[in-house]
């Protein structure tokens, strides 16, 4: 009878135990489609199949093998900067599922590996006449890879004092073509003896190069880390907070220091770390910002700077009306010229554009505007900022328009 009465309660157990696991949600993640490029970041998220009765309270644990969990910890979404050159197993743990239920997917992700630095070529001579060919290929390379980067290596005799090097480096940035962006060649000095110069081509996520025939080679390149930035993928909107990320690989000094400078941006946060946050100027709507690190207290010699351009984009902004007068007298008010000023005062300086609708001959019309420069003097402004236009759709009347940098002027 017993015997009996435990194989009942057992095979009641049972059946508990897989009603449970029949009512259990299914738990999945969610990764990118395809190959994650190097720093980038990448998005998952977790889907749960709940039944339509009863509510749960959940909470996500997500974690992850390599990489670094940027934004989302704590909700169903979240992102993750890929590592140098790995894959990527994310893992996503539900707290508050109903007990004995599976609570935990995962969903791997390939990584690229780090493509390497190509040498272009090598220099054995700064002599007019025998650089031109192996910079004209440099070039080229450079031109026809327009997300690469290029390094230089010029390897010094000992005896060179800073003026000669300058001038070898001179030589070569006089040579370039005119319609190229210099920043994108990176120029590393030695002073191993040999005199001669290494052109490398680097592709995003490739590590620095090392010089292969410099002389102090396996003195002091052995100590550089390679430095990297990586920032948002895609087009950045105007108002968009920016995110870029710093990464040093290899011997790293104890006493590093780090100094952050956003071209046509500004730092909202992180100066001094390796991540920092930043806005694009009020002023600029296209174009690129650019985001440089600059390492301090790194062995002598070493490269010691790193930077990432972004692509930005947006609409176009709008002339801003500060206001107009009317009644015929083409009298600005005291609390009109006040704003003018204050307005004209911001930075970068804007202009003020002037649309005068008269009817008036043209002699009386040029005394008019004249009057009109007169009553501006009051701003303080310098009168070069002034636009004064003519428009006859309307009777006497004047309108004050700001024209910040890159904004259309109005029509009259």
């Amino acid at each position: 009878m017993l015997r009996a009465a435990f194989l009942l309660s057992t095979i009641a157990l049972f059946s508990t135990y897989a009603m449970a696991q029949s009512d259990c949600p299914s738990i999945s993640v969610n990764g990118p489609a395809g190959i994650v490029q190097v720093g980038e970041l990448a998005n998952y998220s977790v889907a749960i199949d709940l039944p339509p009765e009863g509510q749960l309270t959940l909470h996500y644990v997500w974690s992850v093998s390599a990489g670094t969990i940027v934004r989302g910890q704590g909700t169903t979404v979240i992102e993750v900067r890929q590592p140098t050159n790995e894959s990527v197993t994310v893992t996503v743990e539900v707290r508050g599922l109903p007990q004995g239920c599976p609570n935990s997917a995962t969903e791997t992700a390939a990584g690229l590996m780090a493509p390497e630095a190509i040498r272009i070529g090598v220099l054995r001579s700064f002599e007019a006449g025998k650089y031109e060919e192996q910079l004209a290929g440099f070039i080229e390379e450079l031109l026809a890879n327009s997300n690469n980067q290029g390094y230089l290596f010029i390897d010094h005799k000992k005896t060179a004092t800073k003026s000669d090097m300058a001038r070898k480096e001179k030589i070569i940035i006089d040579a370039l073509p005119s319609p190229f962006d210099r920043s994108r060649i990176t120029f590393v000095r030695w002073e191993g003896g040999s005199g001669i110069a290494e052109f490398w081509r680097v592709p995003p996520a490739a590590s620095n190069p090392l010089c292969e025939e410099c002389g102090k080679v396996a003195g002091v390149s052995a100590q550089c880390p390679t430095i990297s930035v990586a920032g948002p993928a895609g087009i950045t909107m105007p108002g968009d907070l920016m995110y870029f990320r710093a990464e040093l690989t290899g011997e790293i000094p104890n006493n590093v220091s780090y100094h952050w400078k956003i071209k046509d941006g500004e730092i909202i946060a992180g100066q001094g770390t390796l991540e920092i946050r930043g806005k694009y100027s009020t002023s600029v709507w296209y174009g690129n910002v650019l985001a440089t690190i600059t390492v301090s207290g790194l062995p002598e010699g070493c490269s010691n700077t790193a930077s990432e351009k972004l692509n930005m984009t947006g609409p176009e902004p709008e002339p801003e009306l500060l206001g107009s007068i009317r009644g015929g007298k083409y009298v600005i008010n005291q609390d009109l010229i006040e704003q003018l000023g204050n307005a004209l005062r911001q930075q970068p300086n804007p202009q003020l554009y002037v649309i005068v609708y008269s009817r008036l001959a043209e002699n009386k019309f040029t005394g008019l505007m004249w009057r009109l420069l007169k009553q501006l003097s009051l701003t303080k402004i310098d009168h070069s900022r002034f636009t004064i236009v003519r428009s006859d759709i309307k009777d006497q009347e004047a309108a004050f328009w700001l024209i910040r940098p890159g904004v259309s002027n109005p029509a009259p």
